[in-house]
């Protein structure tokens, strides 16, 4: 039986992006409040500001109109454990994480822009998307077999 850990530097492109929710109340905050209408409209959140990126006082700190980047950077990491069933085969059950360097995976983040000023620079859509809530964990396991397996174990016939 042995362990292992790993770890690596990466990269990766992403879209946000959510089903339509064209109404909202706005004077409750909570995602819970608001009123959908529309589940198959798919819209890209990005380019909509949903977290106020761009507009005066950002907390995040972007120029008038600009957003974040849609490529980031990432440090994947993990830890395993594999034992040897016989000389050719074996068995492992691994975790692993990824450290992001960016809060904008998912479009969702811990403080919120006001939903008025959103509406105003970038309209309705942009305020109805803002707001919603999640948490972020970016965590996976797995198990794989491993070793030279005979031919009869592999055919599907």
């Amino acid at each position: 039986m042995g362990f292992y850990f790993f770890g690596g530097v990466g990269g990766f492109y992403f879209e946000p992006s959510a089903f339509s929710r064209l109404s909202y109340d706005p004077s409750i905050y909570a995602n819970a409040d608001f009123t959908p209408t529309d589940y198959s409209r798919k819209i890209k959140l990005r380019k909509l500001h949903t977290e106020g990126q761009g507009l005066e006082d950002d907390p995040a700190g972007f120029e008038a109109g600009k957003t974040y980047r849609p490529f980031s950077i990432c440090f994947p990491m993990g830890f395993g454990i594999e034992k040897a069933l016989n000389n050719d085969m074996g068995l492992k059950l691994e975790a692993g994480f990824r450290y992001t360097m960016t809060d904008y995976i998912d479009d969702v983040s811990h403080s919120y822009y006001d939903r008025d000023a959103i509406e105003a620079e970038y309209g309705n859509m942009a305020a109805s998307m803002s707001g919603t809530w999640s948490g972020d964990v970016w965590v996976y396991g797995g198990y794989a077999p491993d070793g030279d397996f005979p031919e009869r174990l592999l055919s599907c016939t």
